[in-house]
């Protein structure tokens, strides 16, 4: 399944933007812009592959790959001699200091630093693409001028 992320503000704490998914739309939270430094940073734009991802903190979630763009799943996957970013999930997250460069979906906007219902979000979006399954990819769009 295709989905996609359009940010359409991009604050000096945080970004914000809308999900698209064939059946729902839902608003996500993610770090400002900060060149793409690992931790810090938003997502670039592009096209990623979901691969899921399952950990303590983060169960049932996916990891968005793109090796032409420096990001992989796990820092395994960084081929010798590269630098690039991993384990960056869509996973829930309310707000952007509960992000390290992660996406959190949420249902709601507060039209500000905040998406509501974001484990709710998560939910939906785990039972349309199917806990663990393959397949997905996430287009993150540039922000509209």
């Amino acid at each position: 399944m295709n989905i996609s992320i359009a940010r359409f503000q991009m604050a000096q704490r945080y970004s914000v933007g809308t999900l698209v998914t064939p059946k729902f739309m839902l608003y996500t939270m993610e770090l400002p812009w900060m060149r793409n430094q690992a931790s810090i940073s938003c997502v670039p734009p592009g096209l990623f592959e979901l691969e899921p991802h399952h950990s303590r903190d983060h169960p049932h979630t996916w990891a968005l790959v793109n090796p032409a763009l420096g990001v992989y799943h796990e820092p395994a996957d960084i081929p010798a001699g590269k630098t690039g970013r991993y384990a960056i999930l869509l996973h829930p997250a309310n707000w952007p200091w509960e992000l390290r460069g992660c996406i959190g979906p949420g249902i709601g906007w507060n039209g500000s630093n905040m998406v509501t219902s974001s484990k709710d979000g998560m939910n939906m979006l785990r039972d349309l693409l199917g806990v663990g399954s393959t397949g997905h990819r996430l287009r993150i769009l540039e922000p509209q001028k």
